[in-house]
């Protein structure tokens, strides 16, 4: 949603219990450059979280293309979501 230009943090508040599932990713926010795990891009992913915090059921890692292997991106953005 940041890379198309809209605030997500202002769609979720919007949106309320309507959003349980975030698919949730990362990366420089410029179409069309790889994703990167969680933490390691330009998306404030502890803003997302905390609009979404009381409505959000489930938090879905994507990594539509990702910049390195993807199963370590996956591992790192468990760590960085856990750590939260």
């Amino acid at each position: 949603m940041e890379t198309a230009g809209k605030d997500v943090v202002d769609l979720l508040n919007r949106l309320g219990g309507r959003a349980p599932l975030l698919h949730i990713k990362d990366g420089p926010l410029l179409r069309p450059e790889p994703m990167v795990a969680l933490g390691d891009g330009k998306m404030d992913i502890e803003k997302v979280l905390d609009a979404g915090d009381t409505q959000n059921r489930w938090l879905i890692v994507e990594l539509d293309r990702c910049a390195r292997n993807m199963m370590e991106a996956v591992a790192q953005s468990l760590t960085y979501l856990t750590s939260l």
